[in-house]
């Protein structure tokens, strides 16, 4: 907002330092930080950042990008750069009490991480419930297909069976959710004159997340339909990759968990 200092209208005030900082400043270093984050260059884009911060130390957008950068810098390693971004969401965002839907994903990228690397049921418990309360404030394909996989993790470690049986009927439910969300916004994305939409990247993610789900919910025979054709369109190769890398990952914990059942229905035989 605009401020006015205690200058009168006749005194230049030349002698005082301007009070907000020009705002070429910020958009230049705002600029060169998402240009250092699109690199891949975390730790220019971290101190970036921490300049920016400078600016406007009580902005939610650059505390949330902050811890991104963060974790994902793996500096000085991953779980000590892990550490550092949990306690900066900790201290400036309250994200155990927040309704801000990116702060919760982000809780929830770091619990998940944590989970990957310690194996500490606790902080898989955390993403949880950070995906869980994201995806039913935002409704985001993103946030509830990762709030589905994890689901189906804790299935495996349930000491209860009918708390495995609830966690995976949670999770095909939320699915169920994830391919409608994604068929509307895939029918609302923008297209071109051949009928191409402008932003192919979208596209790719949604029909990724749409596969995931449909191999969740053992639609197999739509999975090799769908995937056919979104393989064949894929922007970059390493997007097909990745996709193929976490449908293998969703396949191998259903695979198991699937065994498992087995295995204890069989005991109580």
């Amino acid at each position: 907002p605009p401020h006015r200092g205690d200058d009168s209208p006749g005194d230049s005030g030349s002698s005082r330092e301007p009070p907000n900082p020009p705002k070429e400043n910020f958009t230049l270093l705002l600029d060169n930080y998402h240009e250092a984050r699109s690199q891949d260059d975390f730790p220019l884009a971290k101190d970036l950042l921490a300049r920016l911060h400078e600016l406007r130390p009580g902005d939610p957008y650059l505390i949330q990008q902050y811890a991104l950068v963060t974790y994902k810098s793996k500096s000085p390693d991953a779980l000590s750069a892990l550490l550092e971004a949990r306690y900066i969401l900790e201290e400036k965002l309250a994200p155990e009490q927040s309704s801000d839907p990116e702060t919760l994903g982000l809780w929830g990228a770091i619990h998940k991480r944590l989970w990957e690397t310690e194996q500490e049921l606790v902080d898989l418990d955390t993403a949880i419930a950070a995906y869980e309360r994201g995806f039913y404030l935002r409704r985001d394909y993103y946030t509830g297909i990762n709030y589905a996989f994890l689901l189906n993790t804790r299935a495996r470690y349930q000491v209860h069976k009918q708390e495995a049986i609830a966690d995976q009927v949670i999770a095909n439910r939320v699915r169920q959710k994830i391919l409608a969300i994604v068929g509307e916004a895939l029918e609302s994305l923008p297209h071109d004159k051949h009928g191409q939409p402008y932003d192919r990247h979208e596209a790719y993610w949604l029909g990724a997340t749409r596969l995931e789900a449909l191999l969740g919910l053992g639609k197999f025979q739509e999975l090799e339909e769908a995937s056919t054709e979104l393989f064949a369109d894929a922007p970059e190769s390493w997007m097909r990759e990745s996709t193929i890398e976490q449908l293998d990952k969703l396949h191998a914990l259903l695979h198991k968990t699937t065994a498992q059942s087995a295995g204890q229905k069989e005991i109580l035989a």
